[in-house]
């Protein structure tokens, strides 16, 4: 049957350094699953906080991937979450 309809495709991966979505396929999975693909590498980091970085610096032995994470993270999260937030506008001299 070479005319088959392409079958619709219902579940999306993310995670393992990938993501089969983005940010801009809200219309297919939703906005937080378009936003979770998008954060993909970063959903990891958000257990880490002031006691959490410790323990990770202690444990990896490596406080610059440590640091870098948490950068990361903070990044990621003011970017999906609060540019992206219906109507929000940084006051002015903020971004």
């Amino acid at each position: 049957m070479a005319n088959q309809a392409k079958e619709k495709k219902y579940v999306y991966f993310f995670g393992g350094k990938k993501a089969e979505g983005k940010a801009d396929m809200k219309n297919l999975l939703g906005g937080k699953g378009a936003n979770l693909a998008e954060m993909g590498n970063t959903v990891l980091n958000v257990g880490l906080n002031d006691i959490t970085r410790e323990g990770l610096i202690r444990k990896t032995k490596n406080p610059r991937f440590v640091y870098d994470s948490q950068r990361r993270l903070i990044q990621m999260y003011s970017d999906v979450v609060m540019e992206k937030a219906a109507g929000f506008e940084p006051a002015e001299g903020y971004s």
